[in-house]
């Protein structure tokens, strides 16, 4: 991304002001991958070791800090230096390390690596790494379809210019920090799925999702209906014109629509990974991602519809994962699989 960012944008990005912004962002937010990585694997650790109770400290640091950055560095208050658009990518990457130290931290004070022996066994070991990698590497190419097509969108809105453009950025961060919340649902949905299997019951899996799932979709209602609510104070944090924030309220509704659906969608779609079926998910993403970049094109391309339907993908995105990720784990076909 550090390398070749910049030669990819500039075929792709039409305005000169834009490429040199993303580019800017990109430089500073690739150097948070590692810590992120490094969070989400501790937090795996947490989940799977029925010890999830210990994440929140690190979301909460996360995501706090990242609010608070936001608003220093972007702006230039609390005696932050104003960095404009770099400031949310600075705010993103501390925000990242911050989380990673917080969990990492838990892990040492509660002595879990003397637990789980994490350090005491660095030979490398052929047979398991092959097994990870057979395991792992269609979830890679899932993520890899996933940010494509999430690249390609912003690319399409770019094209209509600056405004949608930064509406549609405004949207990414409220769909981010939210998810945040969303995506540690489906985090301890992956690890509890197969915890339970791994304990020989089966027969519980499907009430622990439709639990997890309440729990989330209750959590993200009560979320966009403050959104929903007070659309002006949240968008105000941008310190946009009103202008900017009359256009971006009905943007702002369909987002949430989104947001509820992805609730409960990405329980399911991560049950579905917690079976270990990890070639089930990337066919399930492929038939979301082809018909998600279809619609956009269409949208966007063709039928010129505008900012509002153009963000009603998400609703279709996630529909689809939700229906293909519902109808496998109902099949009962993933009962069959063995590592």
């Amino acid at each position: 991304t550090y390398l070749f960012a910049s030669y990819f944008l500039s075929y792709s990005l039409h305005s000169d002001t834009v490429h040199k912004e993303a580019i800017a962002f990109l430089k500073i937010r690739v150097w948070g991958v590692p810590f992120l990585y490094l969070f989400q694997i501790c937090n795996a650790l947490l989940v799977g070791t029925n010890s999830s109770r210990y994440m929140k400290y690190g979301f909460w640091i996360q995501a706090g800090l990242n609010i608070f950055l936001d608003y220093a560095l972007i702006f230039g208050h609390f005696g932050f230096p104003e960095l404009g658009f770099n400031g949310a990518a600075w705010a993103s990457l501390i925000a990242e390390i911050a989380g990673m130290l917080v969990v990492m931290g838990i892990i040492f004070y509660k002595r879990f690596h003397h637990r789980f022996s994490l350090f005491h066994h660095w030979k490398f070991d052929k047979p398991l790494a092959g097994l990870i990698f057979k395991q792992s590497s269609p979830l890679v190419a899932q993520w890899l379809l996933s940010i494509f097509s999430w690249l390609l969108f912003y690319i399409f809105i770019e094209h209509l210019g600056e405004r949608p453009l930064a509406i549609s950025n405004t949207m990414r961060n409220i769909f981010g920090l939210f998810g945040i919340f969303v995506w540690a649902f489906a985090s301890t949905t992956n690890a509890m799925v197969s915890n339970i299997i791994g304990q020989g019951k089966k027969d519980q899996v499907v009430l622990l999702i439709k639990k997890i799932m309440w729990l989330s979709i209750g959590f993200t209602f009560l979320l966009c209906l403050l959104i929903n609510i007070f659309p002006h104070l949240f968008l105000s944090v941008y310190g946009r014109d009103k202008g900017f924030v009359e256009e971006a309220i009905p943007v702002i509704r369909m987002v949430t629509g989104g947001m509820m659906i992805m609730s409960f969608s990405t329980v399911w779609l991560n049950a579905v990974t917690g079976t270990a079926n990890t070639r089930v998910n990337l066919a399930i993403e492929i038939v979301a991602i082809a018909l998600y970049s279809v619609y956009v094109y269409l949208v966007l391309k063709v039928l010129h519809l505008g900012l509002i339907w153009a963000w009603a993908s998400e609703m279709l995105y996630w529909g689809v994962l939700f229906i293909l990720s519902f109808l496998y784990i109902r099949s009962g076909k993933w009962k069959q699989k063995v590592i």
